[in-house]
């Protein structure tokens, strides 16, 4: 995922990564859910929400102080985007044969069909279900660039992504309204609309809201750090009203759905404000493992969730229960993260 350069890195945000990728990790595979279901859907939908808009918000971040501490006619759109889609593509390739085995064993398209899968959705929601991040990420820096080279001022940019944000929080408010309309729902439940929603309401606002964060650190940033106990008041304020989400979401309130969506957002920017006030700077061992870790982990947890789905499947033929599912993904992110980790640091002692 992006990392945020500077002279000094920010030890807690790298740190927070890794707790992230744990969370993605748990999207992935649904933990406690055989155990109890309201604590698998605590963990899944609940507790681990924040995790991709956090890695949305970073990248946001990192484009904006990119964007301020270079000229901004010399900043260059196409070498931004054209790291993120070597990454992408890379990537792409690794899990290229997982995707064939999966829409093989799937949907058994014919040869003609699978090729135009595969395109489609390279292009537009990854190769494998976690590489879709990169599409929306190089949309969202390409919207950014472009709304910022048609003089669109910060807060149009920002009002902007609010808008789109609040449409897709919203849909549960549409699909409703428009309950009989068989031809409307079926658009709100169609993949392509879940793309769009993902794309353009979901990563973008994300995306702007790191930029904001940006902006909002580097003008207040001496009064937030003498208000450090009031930003942690307010972090504990949004953790609850979101927590809050899951004794509210079995009323099937539409307009508390929609509140409690909103609410992920300010609690993405608060993280965010809170752990660039609380750096810890003399961990710096500490999250730069975590730095590495967490990209290890986003990038090659679903190789260990379909190795460990097959061998046990081989074993025991049955499916492996998703909570040691969690457990052996994140043990063997871990181990072997840390193998090559130790590897790469070794290299760079002998060179």
């Amino acid at each position: 995922m992006t990392q945020i350069e500077n002279e000094k890195r920010i030890c807690s945000i790298d740190i927070f990564r890794y707790i992230c990728a744990i969370m993605i990790i748990i999207i992935h595979t649904h933990p406690f859910e055989e155990i109890d279901a309201d604590l698998g859907l605590f963990f899944t939908k609940i507790f681990s929400r924040i995790a991709l808009p956090f890695f949305f918000a970073i990248s946001g971040f990192a484009y904006a102080r990119t964007r301020e501490t270079k000229n901004s006619d010399t900043y260059n759109w196409w070498k931004s985007i054209s790291k993120y889609f070597y990454i992408y593509l890379i990537w792409s390739l690794v899990y290229l044969p997982l995707s064939i085995y999966t829409h093989i064993k799937i949907d058994k398209p014919d040869t003609f069909n699978l090729i135009i899968i595969l395109f489609k959705n390279f292009f537009i929601k990854g190769t494998y279900f976690h590489l879709w991040f990169f599409p929306a990420l190089i949309l969202s820096i390409s919207l950014a660039y472009f709304l910022e080279k048609i003089k669109a001022s910060k807060k149009s940019i920002i009002a902007s992504s609010l808008i789109l944000y609040f449409i897709g929080c919203s849909s549960y408010f549409y699909s409703d309204i428009f309950s009989n309309n068989i031809g409307i729902i079926n658009i709100f439940k169609s993949n392509y609309f879940n793309i769009f929603r993902r794309m353009t309401m979901i990563a973008f606002p994300f995306f702007i809201n790191g930029f904001w964060t940006y902006y909002i650190w580097e003008k207040h940033k001496s009064y937030l750090q003498v208000k450090q106990k009031h930003l942690l008041i307010l972090l504990f304020v949004f953790i609850f009203l979101n927590l809050m989400k899951i004794f509210v979401t079995p009323l099937s309130n539409l307009t508390i759905k929609i509140i409690f969506n909103c609410i992920l957002y300010p609690l993405v920017m608060n993280i965010f404000l809170v752990l660039l006030v609380y750096p810890i700077y003399n961990w710096a061992s500490i999250a730069s493992t975590c730095r590495y870790l967490a990209s290890y982990t986003y990038f090659t947890h679903p190789l260990f969730i379909f190795f460990f789905n097959e061998l046990y499947q081989i074993y025991y033929s049955v499916s492996m229960p998703q909570t040691a599912k969690f457990f052996s993904v994140c043990l063997a992110t871990l181990l072997s993260g840390l193998l090559f980790y130790y590897l790469k640091y070794k290299s760079k002692m002998n060179q």
